[in-house]
């Protein structure tokens, strides 16, 4: 499936509203960038950045991360570190790991690729989008990690 060029630009103008939740998120929780201990490792980013790379369903990329929520052990560590600012409606205090999942699901399937699928597109071609844009949300994620990361 390909996107016509009038969808594939209204997917091109959101782009910048990803990069705004994708930084949203990581600010969000200051130990995920910043705790060298219960942070959360660059390659957990990079992993599901590669499952949302290979499928074409949003509900196998919350999957994973359900997954590796389940893997995190450890109270407040990784995946389970609690947020400490509000993210788009999603309070502090969410688990980092649900508030991933919530921003999918709410900002990103039901709010940006609805607004640019519109209200009669197939489930197909609206899936398709969600996914364009979650690809691209994990793009930015990783790159303003590594950028919160380096110290800046």
């Amino acid at each position: 499936m390909t996107l016509d060029i009038k969808i594939r630009r209204e997917v091109d103008k959101v782009q910048g509203q990803l990069v705004e939740l994708a930084e949203e998120l990581i600010n969000s929780s200051k130990g995920i960038w910043n705790d060298k201990k219960n942070g959360l490792p660059e390659a957990q980013f990079r992993n599901v950045s590669m499952v949302a790379s290979s499928s074409e369903c949003l509900a196998v990329v919350t999957n994973f991360i359900k997954y590796q929520i389940g893997r995190s052990t450890k109270k407040d560590k990784e995946w389970n570190l609690p947020t400490t600012k509000d993210v788009k409606g999603i309070p502090a205090n969410t688990k980092f790991g649900m508030a991933v999942i919530r921003l999918l699901n709410e900002q990103i399937k039901n709010r940006l690729a609805k607004r640019i699928n519109g209200a009669e597109a197939d489930e197909d071609m609206a899936e398709y989008v969600a996914m364009e844009l979650c690809r691209a949300f994990w793009g930015y994620v990783i790159r303003y990690n590594k950028f919160k990361k380096e110290g800046n």
